[in-house]
C-alpha cells in the first residue's frame, strides 16, 4: 500500500511539474462538466449542479501533501474575497486523503472557504486530474471553461 501511495505521488508531481509553467487553458468548445456530490468537513453535501443557471464555480483539486497546493490555498484565502464579488463560487477539493488529516489541515492554515472531501478520487477521476493543484472554472451554464494548474487571471473574462 505504502509503495502504491508513494508511486501515485511521484506520479502527480511529475505530472504537475511538466505543466506548473504553462500558461492557462482556455477550453475553446466548452464540455459540460460531470455533476457530483461531495460532503464537506461539517458533512454537508454540495452537488455542482446546485450552481448551475445560477453562478459560476472555480474548482481548486488539492492535497495536504503537495507544496505547490499549500502555497495557492494560502493564495486563494485573499482570492477568496474578490471571487466572492465577483458572484464565484470556490470549492476546495480534497483528493483522496483522511478526514482528519484535511480538517487539521484547515484548521493550521485557517482555510475559510468551502473545502469538499472527494474520498476516492472518484471527482478527481472524473474530471481526468493529471496533477495537483488543478485549478477547473466552470461557467453559470454548468460547461468547463478553463482547465489548469495555473489560477485563471482573467476569471471575470472566462465566465461572462
Amino acid at each position: 500500500m505504502a509503495k502504491k501511495i508513494i508511486l501515485i505521488s511521484l506520479l502527480l508531481t511529475v505530472c504537475f511539474s511538466a505543466q506548473v509553467f504553462a500558461q492557462g487553458q482556455l477550453i475553446k468548445n466548452p464540455k459540460p462538466a460531470p455533476d457530483f456530490m461531495l460532503s464537506d468537513l461539517k458533512g454537508k453535501q454540495f452537488t455542482l449542479s446546485q450552481y448551475k443557471d445560477k453562478q459560476p464555480v472555480l474548482l481548486v483539486l488539492w492535497t495536504t501533501w503537495c507544496p505547490y497546493c499549500r502555497q495557492q490555498l494560502s493564495f486563494l484565502k485573499e482570492k477568496a474575497v474578490d471571487l466572492k464579488k465577483d458572484k464565484i463560487e470556490l470549492l476546495a477539493i480534497d483528493v483522496a486523503e483522511d478526514e482528519r488529516k484535511v480538517a487539521s489541515f484547515v484548521d493550521t492554515f485557517a482555510i475559510d472557504y468551502i473545502v469538499l472531501l472527494d474520498k476516492n478520487a472518484t471527482v478527481a477521476d472524473s474530471f481526468n486530474l493529471l496533477g495537483v493543484p488543478t485549478y477547473i472554472l466552470i461557467n453559470k451554464h454548468g460547461q468547463i471553461v478553463y482547465n489548469d494548474n495555473v489560477f485563471p487571471k482573467d476569471y471575470k473574462k472566462l465566465v461572462s
